[in-house]
């Protein structure tokens, strides 16, 4: 099967990061039978998120059995301060839209995701992305400000509709990651610290990044390479990157060390396909 029918942001992350971590998830379509506690968190606060602006409440989304109580009950207060930040509220947001594009001079398509997208009082689309980090929004700024996951979207919802697209919006949501457990104290007290936490400061932020010309023309030519380079380690080989094997972005260490040291799948499954939160575009 061709594994590269189709590509997503996700999926190039890991190629430059680590090409040995991306033929793992993406080409042998290896998952760990367990995601880690931050990953089912993200996901969960999104799917919440994307629930909210639809309409619906919030309880009604589904919920990972392997979420950890205390989890779930966490999420419920980062939704929650989100909601009650009201960031968003001057924007009838349409949420969760998925696109797939063509990569120009390649049979590879461009797919993703978008957690929403809104109309300005201009009638111009802004795209909207929820981003969850422990780090300070100062730092994470600086990440997103470099990060190829903008114009990457903008680019290619640009293509996908007669509206002009005009700018990325990130909601952020800061985590407390310094509150811990304290001695003697329940993780219902630890999470009344947490609320208290979002209603003492303010750690819900709005980012935008203003779609640059010189940025979207060049996304094309980006993909083209990305490809390129991605047919290349498919047929010579596929490198490993070292440094990253205990990453300080893996907590738990990356997910497929085990594999990549002794090639030891116990605790893998094979996916069916390689973008399976697409719903729409499930393909490759």
């Amino acid at each position: 099967m061709n594994r590269l029918k189709t590509i997503t942001f996700s999926e190039i992350k890991t190629f430059l990061t680590c090409q040995q971590r991306w033929k793992f998830r993406y080409i042998d379509l290896l998952t760990p039978e367990t995601k880690s506690q931050a990953m089912l968190m993200g996901s969960y606060v999104h799917d919440q998120l994307a629930t909210y602006y639809a309409g619906a409440g919030i309880t009604e989304v589904g919920c990972d059995e392997n979420l950890e109580e205390s989890n779930r009950q966490f999420s419920y207060i980062m939704v929650d301060a989100v909601i009650d930040a009201g960031k968003l509220k001057q924007f009838d947001v349409d949420p969760e839209k998925e696109f797939m594009v063509d990569i120009p001079g390649r049979r590879t398509k461009f797919t993703g995701k978008i957690d929403g997208i809104v109309l300005d009082h201009n009638g111009r689309n802004i795209l909207i992305e929820h981003k969850t980090t422990g780090n300070t929004f100062d730092k994470l700024i600086k990440v997103l400000s470099e990060s190829w996951q903008c114009k990457l979207y903008l680019w290619a919802i640009s293509r996908l509709t007669d509206i002009p697209t005009w700018e990325s919006c990130y909601q952020i949501i800061e985590k407390p990651s310094r509150l811990r457990l304290k001695k003697n104290e329940t993780e219902s007290e630890l999470l009344i610290r947490k609320a208290q936490w979002y209603r003492d400061t303010e750690h819900i932020h709005l980012f935008y990044k203003p779609m640059i010309l010189s940025e979207i023309k060049a996304v094309p030519a980006f993909l083209y390479t990305i490809v390129g380079q991605m047919l290349n380690a498919l047929n010579q080989g596929v490198t490993k990157n070292c440094e990253e094997c205990e990453s300080m972005i893996y907590k738990e260490g990356c997910p497929f060390l085990s594999v990549c040291q002794g090639g030891n799948t116990d605790h893998f499954e094979i996916r069916e396909t390689k973008h399976q939160e697409l719903r729409g575009y499930n393909v490759g």
